[in-house]
C-alpha cells in the first residue's frame, strides 16, 4: 500500500533528540553548470551553523554563487549566509518555509517503494499534492566507510507527467539535473551537483571539483582574524586595497559592516553577543574570503 507523507510534521516530535544525518558539521555541496550550457562557474552550499525556528534547531545553510557567460568578462556573484534552514528527525529532512514560517518535508530516506511525498513549496500546500517525489527502488551505499540510504526516485508535476528520474542520497541529495533543493520549477537541470564533503565522507561524482571561476573563492592563508576567540576586536590585515568588511550572525543577519583601505584593520565587536560570526571580505573587484570569528 502507497502512503504519503501528508505535509510537514511527518516526526518532528523529538526532532532534536536525533542524531543529526542529514547536515553534519562541514557540510558541503558543489554544484556545477551541466556540459553544453553556455556558462562557466558553481554554486556552493555549506553549513554555517545552527539556529532555532519554532522551537526547533534547524542548520542553517550559506549559498555562495559564481557565474560567468562564455566569451563575457563580467562575472556575477552573491552570497546567501542563510539561503535555507534544514532539520530532521527519522530519515526526513525538513526545510523551512520562509513565507508561511513553518517546517515543510524536503525529503524522506526511510520511504518505501511506492512511497511519495509532496516537495517541498515555498508556501506549502494543504491537501491531495499534485507535485511529489515517488520512490520507485531503495539501497545502501557506503561512502568512506560510513553507510547512506538512497532512494531510486521519479517526480511527478502537475499530477500528470514525470519531470525526472534519479537518485536522492542521505546526506549528499539530489544528483542531476537538479539545482538544491530540487522543484518542479528546475526542470532544466542547469547545474549539476558534482560534489559532497563533511567532517566524515568526501564524494564526487567523477568530475573535478575545483572552482574553475578566475576569481577569489578560497579564503588566503595569510589572511586571518585575531584574535581568534576575541572580545572586544579583531584585527584583519589586508593588502592595500579598497574593501568591504561585513559580519553575519549564526542566523545569517548582517551586523557589523565597514569600508576600508588595506593594511592592519581593526573590526569593533563589544556591541555583539557572544558566539560564531562569519566574516566576509569582499573587494572592489566583488571577490569574496570568507571566514570564521568567535566572540568569548
Amino acid at each position: 500500500m502507497r502512503r504519503t507523507a501528508t505535509l510537514l510534521l511527518i516526526c518532528l516530535i523529538g526532532l532534536q533528540a536525533k542524531a543529526q544525518s542529514w547536515c553534519p558539521p562541514g557540510a558541503e555541496w558543489i554544484s556545477k553548470p551541466t556540459v553544453g550550457w553556455p556558462v562557466e562557474g558553481y554554486t556552493r552550499v555549506y553549513y554555517a551553523g545552527d539556529t532555532v525556528l519554532d522551537g526547533i534547531t534547524g542548520q542553517r545553510l550559506a549559498e555562495q554563487h559564481a557565474e560567468q557567460a562564455w566569451g563575457s568578462q563580467d562575472i556575477f556573484y552573491y552570497l546567501h549566509p542563510a539561503a535555507m534552514i534544514t532539520a530532521s528527525s527519522n530519515g526526513v529532512v525538513f526545510i523551512w518555509s520562509t513565507q508561511v514560517e513553518t517546517w515543510d518535508t524536503l525529503f524522506w530516506f526511510l520511504a518505501e517503494p511506492g512511497d511519495r511525498w509532496q516537495r517541498a513549496h515555498d508556501v506549502p500546500i494543504v491537501g491531495n499534492p499534485s507535485d511529489w517525489i515517488e520512490v520507485i527502488d531503495t539501497t545502501t551505499i557506503i561512502v568512506d566507510g560510513v553507510p547512506l540510504r538512497q532512494l531510486t526516485v521519479e517526480q511527478v508535476c502537475d499530477g500528470t507527467w514525470v519531470n525526472w528520474g534519479g537518485t536522492i542520497t542521505e546526506r549528499l541529495g539530489y544528483w542531476t539535473p537538479f539545482y538544491f533543493p530540487a522543484a518542479c520549477s528546475t526542470e532544466s537541470g542547469i547545474f549539476e551537483l558534482r560534489c559532497y564533503s563533511d567532517n566524515e565522507i568526501d564524494f564526487a561524482y567523477g568530475l573535478p571539483c575545483d572552482l574553475f571561476l578566475s576569481v577569489t573563492t578560497n579564503q588566503d592563508p595569510g589572511l586571518e582574524p585575531f584574535p581568534n576567540p576575541g572580545s572586544s576586536n579583531f584585527t584583519l590585515s589586508l593588502p592595500m586595497g579598497s574593501y568591504t568588511i561585513a559580519l553575519f550572525d549564526a542566523t545569517g543577519r548582517r551586523v557589523y559592516e565597514q569600508r576600508c583601505g588595506g593594511g592592519p584593520t581593526s573590526i569593533p565587536t563589544a556591541h555583539l553577543f557572544r558566539g560564531m560570526y562569519v566574516v566576509l571580505v569582499t573587494d572592489v573587484n566583488d571577490r569574496m574570503q570568507r571566514m570564521k570569528w568567535s566572540k568569548e
